[in-house]
């Protein structure tokens, strides 16, 4: 039995699973994107939330850090890869 099959049956489509029917075509597909998707919001998420901890604790100006946490919030993941990548003074 596959992880697709073990979701099947989980969710009330124990025949279809059983009897190796595809009762609902592309749930895999979906599977795998919502994975996906998930996996990059959390590193997102991750990296947004330690570069604005940076930000904020670094000796910059008020204006400058403002500009800053809005680039890594706005820009997903390149905002703070921007942020750690940037030389400091």
């Amino acid at each position: 039995m596959t992880v697709v099959d073990g979701l099947l049956a989980e969710a009330g489509l124990s025949e279809c699973a059983q009897s190796n029917i595809d009762c609902m075509p592309g749930f895999g597909a979906f599977l795998i994107i919502f994975v996906i998707i998930g996996v990059l919001v959390v590193l997102w998420l991750g990296l947004a939330g330690s570069a604005t901890v940076a930000i904020v604790s670094s000796k910059i100006g008020v204006i400058d850090r403002f500009l800053w946490v809005a680039v890594v919030w706005v820009v997903p993941v390149v905002g703070a890869v921007a942020w750690f990548a940037h030389p400091r003074r």
